[in-house]
């Protein structure tokens, strides 16, 4: 399960513990705010698509819905994106849409925040005999 993790602008997050900012904004900010974790969001959802054949690019992801437990200060984050595929050969492009649900620990002392993204499970017929 790959671990990424985002630094938390300190005052952004006084601005969510104090009700004056939404979960999903406060997501937002902290998900796209530094370039490489964002790449490595958009690799771990490009490894649910690697057996799908041709060329998969995710360009961007959203957030759909997200649950945050102050008390924990745990959550979950359902992330949204299109994976776009291109056949070289025959020059066949095709778009999927995808969604997957992550979970996400903030630590406040550090100001940092841990989404945890579920390893893409697949089956290996040898395994099934």
């Amino acid at each position: 399960m790959p671990a990424l993790i985002f630094n938390i602008n300190p005052d952004l997050y006084l601005i969510f513990l104090n009700k004056k900012m939404e979960l999903k904004p406060f997501l937002e900010d902290v998900l796209h705010n530094e370039k490489s974790p964002q790449d490595a969001v958009k690799s771990s959802l490009l490894a649910y698509h690697s057996g799908d054949g041709g060329s998969p690019e995710i360009h961007e992801f959203e957030i759909a819905e997200c649950f945050y437990n102050s008390e924990s200060n745990t959550g979950k984050v359902k992330l949204k994106y299109k994976v776009f595929f291109f056949f070289g050969c025959s020059g066949i492009k095709r778009s999927d849409d995808g969604t997957e649900t992550c979970t996400f620990k903030i630590d406040a002392a550090e100001h940092k925040l841990t989404l945890l993204i579920t390893d893409h499970i697949m089956r290996d017929t040898v395994d099934e005999f």
